[in-house]
C-alpha cells in the first residue's frame, strides 16, 4: 500500500506541476497581443469645397527622398464635373511617401474662380490636423494667383502676365512636423 501511496502521489504532484506549466504559457501569450497598434503612414488630405467653376484640383509634394539618393515630385489630382459646384475630396498617397519639402494643394489652370474652403484634414502616421476655413491664414500661405478675401474667407484666383496656377501651400513649421514622424 505504501508503494501504491507513493505513486499516487507523484501522478498528482506530475499534473499538478505541468497543468501550471500550461497556464504560464497563457498568460505570455496574452501579454504578447496587446501590443500598441501604430497608424498607417499614409499622407492623407481631405478638404470640402466650394467652387464658383468645376477645375482639375491637385494635392502634391514635392522634392521626396526617395531610398536610392533620388528625390521625386508626387501629386495626385481630383476632378470636378462640370455641374459641380462644392465636392468632399480624399487624396492619399502611397504607405511610406513622407515629404519634407513642399506641400501643396493647386486650385485648377482652367478658370478663374472664387473657392471657399469648408474645411480641410491633413494626417500622417500619428499626426492629424483638423483645419476649419477661419485658421486657413494660420496653416496655409499662396502664390501670386491667389487673393484671399478676409472677410468671406473666400480665396480667388487670377492671372498673372496671362499664366493661371494657383496654389496654396502648407506652411512650413507643419511640414517640417510631418518630416519628422
Amino acid at each position: 500500500m505504501k508503494f501504491r501511496t507513493k505513486v499516487l502521489m507523484i501522478l498528482v504532484l506530475v499534473m499538478t506541476f505541468s497543468c501550471n506549466e500550461q497556464k504560464t504559457e497563457k498568460a505570455v501569450e496574452v501579454e504578447n497581443t496587446e501590443k500598441p497598434i501604430e497608424k498607417s503612414k499614409k499622407l492623407v488630405f481631405d478638404v470640402d469645397l466650394e467652387t464658383s467653376s468645376p477645375d482639375d484640383f491637385r494635392f502634391f509634394a514635392n522634392n521626396i527622398f526617395l531610398n536610392n539618393s533620388q528625390f521625386m515630385n508626387l501629386s495626385v489630382s481630383h476632378k470636378l464635373n462640370r455641374n459641380e459646384t462644392s465636392k468632399k475630396m480624399h487624396f492619399e498617397f502611397p504607405e511610406g511617401v513622407q515629404p519634407d519639402f513642399q506641400i501643396g494643394f493647386a486650385l485648377g489652370v482652367k478658370n478663374e474662380k472664387s473657392v471657399k474652403i469648408n474645411s480641410i484634414a491633413i494626417s500622417y502616421g500619428d499626426l492629424e490636423y483638423s483645419i476649419p476655413s477661419n485658421d486657413l491664414v494660420k496653416y496655409f500661405k499662396w502664390n501670386q494667383f491667389v487673393d484671399y478675401d478676409n472677410e468671406t474667407g473666400t480665396l480667388k484666383t487670377k492671372k498673372v502676365d496671362n499664366r493661371l496656377n494657383p496654389i496654396i501651400f502648407l506652411r512650413n513649421p507643419y511640414v517640417e512636423k510631418i518630416s519628422n514622424q
